[in-house]
């Protein structure tokens, strides 16, 4: 548990100090009665979901399909599939994080889950292609916003 509360802070300082407002970061945020996300960045205004992330102590087959399938329960509560989700393991490198960016896993065409962990990357955010690094809060609110409009045509 200290692991998780320490990864945690490590990640909440990381999004403060790239534009997030901390009154944006929601930390253990119940969606619906029956799912929650470790930690939601809202969107101030309308207080909705535009960033979800799940913690996870170790980076396993196991905790990845876990993740994803708490996240995808909260998408689903929020009857939107399209929200950014992410898995957030500890490292012992600097940033003392990974981001794992699970659409990605549900985009790619590979067989099987199985296959996919066995090629899994370290796609940490010191990627530079890393699609959540390219957008602060401000580009994450507005393209969270452009796809709520969008769904309701």
């Amino acid at each position: 548990m200290q692991l998780e509360i320490k990864t945690a802070g490590k990640f909440i300082e990381y999004l403060k100090v790239h534009g997030y407002p901390e009154d944006s970061i929601g930390v253990e945020y119940y969606i619906g009665k029956c799912c929650r996300a470790d930690i939601a960045i809202l969107e101030q205004e309308r207080n909705i979901p535009i960033q979800l992330f799940e913690l996870k102590i170790n980076k396993s087959k196991r905790s990845i399909e876990a993740g994803i399938s708490q996240l995808n329960r909260c998408r689903t509560i929020l009857n939107d599939e399209k929200i950014p989700a992410y898995l957030i393991f500890p490292k012992n490198e600097k940033l003392y994080f990974e981001v794992l960016d699970i659409n990605k896993i549900r985009n790619n065409n590979l067989e099987s889950f199985d296959n996919f962990y066995e090629n899994i990357s370290n796609n940490s955010l010191e990627d530079k292609n890393n699609e959540f690094l390219v957008f602060n809060y401000q580009g994450q609110r507005t393209k969270r916003l452009y796809d709520v409009i969008e769904n309701k045509k």
